[in-house]
């Protein structure tokens, strides 16, 4: 995927950014929709663009098990990063 597009390279770049901004601790929640929605359009362009959600949802599970370790939620699917990791599963290739 080193050819993207303009607004791929927007788009994926987005999307990073949003989850590095938010961290661990900091609530994703309200972005969950709109990360799907972008990964969904990639993912429809091209394919290989599940490689990109599986880097996210990777991410996204890390720090759905750092916020229950440090008792930010009392139960790992309360997390936000849990249930974007839950949504992101559906482009992931090796998930299927």
């Amino acid at each position: 995927m080193v050819d993207l597009t303009p607004e791929q390279r927007e788009l994926t770049g987005a999307v990073v950014e949003k989850v590095q901004e938010v961290d661990w601790n900091g609530d994703i929640t309200p972005y969950i929709d709109g990360i799907v929605r972008v990964i969904d359009g990639l993912v429809s362009q091209d394919p290989k663009f599940g490689e990109f959600a599986e880097v996210i949802y990777d991410q996204a599970t890390k720090w759905s098990i750092a916020a229950w370790s440090e008792n930010l939620v009392p139960n790992i699917a309360d997390s936000g990063w849990s249930q974007l990791s839950d949504r992101l599963k559906q482009f992931i290739p090796s998930a299927e």
